[in-house]
């Protein structure tokens, strides 16, 4: 859960894979998780990371595949602490399903977002992602 600055594509690199931590490249910040496989026994940790010495503005959202028409629950929380968790109705045919949630993450922030399959059905298949700036005092 460390953060890491720019670890796997630095300022001019290209992308080489799901970024586990939060990426910063000057006052910009992103994270990718992957395809994360998912059934109803247990959440499954999407991205998690510390902040630092700032505060971040970002947009985080988490889409999934489901043939069965899956619900799912998706939760952030900050310091072990829940701060968010929705139930998504039925699986996603695109990303363009799901609006962007925006959270404001204090400095020194251990974040966590986590998923699951709400129904069991089958195994689904989760993505997140998180854009945005990070803000220095």
């Amino acid at each position: 859960m460390a953060i890491i600055g720019g670890a796997g594509n630095p300022v001019g690199g290209s992308f080489t894979g799901p970024a586990e931590a939060l990426e910063i490249i000057g006052d910009h910040a992103y994270a990718y998780s992957g395809q994360i496989a998912s059934d109803a026994a247990n959440f499954v940790t999407l991205l998690s990371f510390k902040t630092g010495n700032y505060y971040s503005v970002v947009g985080w959202s988490a889409d999934y595949d489901s043939n069965s028409g899956d619900n799912a629950v998706i939760r952030a929380s900050f310091n072990e602490k829940t701060i968010m968790a929705y139930w998504v109705n039925g699986g996603v045919t695109s990303p363009s399903d799901r609006d962007e949630i925006q959270l404001i993450i204090p400095p020194y922030t251990i974040v966590k977002i986590e998923a699951k399959n709400a129904s069991n059905n089958e195994t689904i298949y989760f993505y997140g992602r998180l854009t945005g700036r990070i803000y220095r005092g």
